[in-house]
């Protein structure tokens, strides 16, 4: 199966995925994102997410998910969406 290179209809748009800072190294970043990513497996959807912060990038690539592009819109920060197909 080739990667979709932009986000589809059929794609599940994670969306605020945060994490409390005081809860940072614990693992409960990732295991919210496991479970995330679970319910979009199951319809065997593809989950899409832009991340603004270049130090999670190593994260979500752990889980799977490739950069497709980056978004510069004047000094605003470097969105970078990325995908991930559906396992």
């Amino acid at each position: 199966m080739s990667m979709p290179t932009v986000k589809t209809a059929t794609s599940t748009d994670l969306q605020k995925v945060v994490n409390d800072p005081f809860g940072r190294y614990m693992g409960l970043g990732a295991a919210l994102l496991k479970h995330t990513l679970q319910i979009c497996d199951s319809p065997g959807q593809t989950a899409y997410l832009e991340s603004s912060n270049p130090q999670n990038i190593s994260i979500y690539e752990r889980h799977g998910f490739e950069i497709v592009d980056e978004i510069r819109i004047d000094d605003c920060p470097v969105l970078t969406p990325m995908l991930r197909p559906a396992r």
